[in-house]
């Protein structure tokens, strides 16, 4: 099993409601918030989505892991709620 546990190197931060941001520290945290109640669904999430899965599934892999918190990003500021 994927460790969903290690930190990023910079968190990403995210707007979860009109005026609350997260600081998404981890992979995990990525992953709960892609397959929970995204806003959107457009081509970065999707991205988002495959890359994510892809590095929980290769948790040693480096440039999956560094690959899955760009997309992340990416889709955040699709979804309009990227708060960097």
């Amino acid at each position: 099993m994927a460790d969903t546990s290690a930190w990023w190197d910079k968190p990403v931060h995210v707007f979860v409601t009109d005026s609350s941001v997260v600081a998404v520290t981890r992979l995990g945290r990525a992953v709960e918030l892609l397959l929970g109640d995204w806003p959107g669904d457009g081509p970065a999430y999707l991205e988002a989505r495959k890359a994510a899965l892809e590095a929980y599934s290769n948790p040693d892999n480096a440039k999956a892991q560094a690959k899955a918190q760009e997309a992340f990003a990416e889709a955040a500021r699709e979804a309009g709620i990227l708060a960097d």
